[in-house]
């Protein structure tokens, strides 16, 4: 299995809809989602499994933070590392840019996404009845 990271292009904005939709067991948006302004940041990245998109992850400036507002990976290609590499594309990112953090929200009805971040080195901040807010610092923080 070739599993690739790309930046996301203006023409792979299309496939998003269908691997949120995949992804979350949802149906796929069908508002204007392609003109949120985290959209048009340069943080957002493609997951491809032998030139299949399998995954994505969408991430912007949050409270002067990096923030990973959504990350999803297809149901048949869940479990096999892809998220993690998403994950780590995006804080490599980051931290080539001179940010010391990022941060993420993790719903509690996902819980068992929470111990994948954990072991990335997130921590939960803050949380309320639906979410964990977590942030990774790195170790130059």
């Amino acid at each position: 299995m070739k599993v690739t990271i790309d930046k996301l292009k203006h023409e792979d904005y299309r496939l998003i809809p269908s691997l949120y939709a995949d992804s979350f067991n949802e149906t796929p948006w069908s508002t204007d989602w392609y003109t949120i302004d985290q959209f048009d940041q340069d943080a957002n990245w493609i997951a491809s499994v032998n030139d299949k998109a399998v995954g994505f992850l969408i991430s912007s400036i949050s409270k002067e933070i990096p923030y990973i507002s959504v990350i999803g990976v297809i149901q048949s290609e869940q479990g096999l590392g892809i998220g993690r590499k998403l994950i780590r594309q995006s804080i490599d990112y980051w931290e080539e840019k001179g940010y010391t953090s990022v941060r993420i929200h993790v719903n509690k009805e996902k819980h068992y996404v929470k111990h994948l971040y954990e072991a990335m080195g997130f921590n939960v901040i803050n949380e309320d009845d639906e979410d964990y807010e977590m942030i990774r610092k790195t170790q130059e923080a």
